[in-house]
């Protein structure tokens, strides 16, 4: 099994623990590294058992392919734990991320972007130079929210994360 080529070939994945699923756009896809955003289909190639742990080996090892993986649903314990993220990783009052973790909501798309670009800009100094075992996992879960959570409503109550 060829994972640079399926992740090449794929418009996005999934792992729910069990099994990997690549999501495809057609029977036959092309390769092409240029997709921008993940993407769930109807069409997929399904891993289990130790194909699925061949994958993720693979993908703990190459973490630039984390940007093909779709991810989980919204729900508001992971909003609550966004907000605590945002709180620790923000680079002053005039941040998105500072921003987020106040008002505790994603104002609009325009504040999704910016909190998606600071976010993006963490995930790789992290990637550069880490320092503890947890970042990448912290920042990843924000990231995944910032692309799951409703805009304009609150995501935790104040009480939720010590505010």
């Amino acid at each position: 099994m060829n994972i640079d080529v399926l992740l090449m070939t794929c418009c996005g994945f999934e792992d729910d623990g069990r099994q990997v699923r690549f999501f495809l756009d057609s029977p036959t896809p092309e390769l092409s590294l240029t997709r921008d955003h993940p993407v769930r289909t109807n069409l997929f190639h399904l891993f289990a058992g130790i194909d699925a742990d061949a994958v993720r080996d693979f993908l703990a090892r190459h973490r630039c392919w984390e940007v093909m993986r779709l991810p989980p649903e919204y729900t508001p314990e992971r909003g609550a734990a966004a907000v605590r993220i945002s709180g620790r990783w923000h680079s002053g009052r005039h941040s998105p991320l500072y921003l987020f973790a106040a008002t505790r909501r994603i104002r609009d798309e325009e504040h999704r972007e910016q909190l998606r670009r600071a976010v993006g800009f963490l995930i790789a100094s992290v990637l550069e130079n880490p320092v503890r075992d947890h970042e990448y996992a912290d920042l990843t879960l924000l990231r995944q929210v910032i692309d799951t959570a409703p805009l304009d409503t609150e995501l935790c109550p104040a009480v939720e994360v010590g505010q």
